[in-house]
């Protein structure tokens, strides 16, 4: 399994991959799919808007892998998302595991903002589905309350799933910085301009 601490090497995710990225419920996992995916071309799997149905329903387990599966069938994507329950549909084809793997204070800063100026904008999430205040700092199941509940197993057990046999094909990037994803842009972007010039 090759892996990499991408503030050394910076490598590209390129055309032709199939590649998760992982972390903790707010380290950043959408906007870097995103921006990959725009790069290159992929298509973007986001698993929440696959998982969440309108009024925050969440999709019934055998419809929830049907919908993944049917996306995944295509030969390249990126997606994002740590569904325990789906991960061996994804995982086998995958080529390339992005984990963001930033530090508590900051991942916590990055959600909070992100949670106020949801509620505030009231802006579409996961298809149809908004945030509120109510919901964020209030509910069972605020955003905020799972990434206090799931930061440090998310640090335990990420590594433990890359050690596993049926994982070792993959190539593994860390991100412990926000400077070091978007090193991975960077090197995307490069790869992408060469692409195009010498096809």
């Amino acid at each position: 399994m090759a892996r990499s601490n991408s503030s050394q090497s910076a490598p590209a995710v390129e055309w032709g991959e199939r590649v998760v990225v992982v972390g903790t419920s707010g380290s950043g996992k959408s906007t870097l799919a995103r921006r990959l995916a725009a790069i290159h071309h992929l298509p973007l799997i986001e698993l929440d808007l696959l998982f969440w149905d309108p009024q925050w329903r969440p999709t019934p387990g055998a419809l929830f892998r049907q919908r993944v599966a049917a996306a995944t069938a295509q030969p390249t994507w990126i997606c994002d998302g740590n569904y325990g329950q789906i991960r061996e549909l994804l995982w086998p084809r995958a080529t390339t595991i992005i984990w963001l793997r930033s530090s508590f204070p900051r991942t916590f800063l990055r959600i909070l903002r992100r949670t106020v100026r949801r509620a505030a904008t009231r802006e579409k999430i996961c298809g149809e589905n908004r945030e509120s205040f109510r919901r964020s700092f209030l509910h069972r199941d605020s955003i905020i309350l799972w990434m206090l509940k799931t930061w440090r197993g998310h640090r335990r057990k990420i590594p433990k799933l890359f050690e596993q046999p049926e994982h070792h094909h993959l190539r593994v990037l860390v991100c412990r910085h926000p400077r070091e994803a978007q090193r991975i842009v960077d090197a995307s972007l490069a790869a992408a301009r060469i692409s195009q010039r010498d096809p």
